[in-house]
């Protein structure tokens, strides 16, 4: 890379050059979509959760906040401690309690 390399900083935000690793905002994209995806979202849907979850990790290297190893990291993390949790409490009945099997009402 060059020394005249110039970057997108959009107005008004701060760069920061430590603790971006890794990315917080991606790590809590990834899990709620993940967790979305396996409890809520009908299956043909559930690349929407995976998108909007990409969409808010590109959105941190965008601003200047992260490097794409840093959201890369988060979505890794994120994606994976939902679905160790998921499976926790789905394949722990004994702790798990039939949460999952209840019908659940709006109105």
């Amino acid at each position: 890379m060059s020394q005249n390399t110039e970057f997108h900083i959009p107005e008004g935000v701060k760069l920061h050059k430590s603790f971006s690793f890794p990315s917080g905002h991606s790590s809590t994209a990834f899990a709620v979509a993940t967790l979305l995806a396996l409890l809520i979202i009908p299956a043909k849907y559930r690349w929407l959760a995976v998108v909007m979850a990409f969409l808010v990790a590109l959105s941190r290297v965008y601003i200047g906040q992260h490097f794409i190893p840093d959201i890369a990291a988060g979505s890794l993390i994120g994606t994976s401690v939902a679905t160790l949790v998921f499976w926790y409490f789905t394949e722990n009945k004994a702790i798990r309690n039939n949460w999952l099997d209840k019908k659940w009402s709006c109105c």
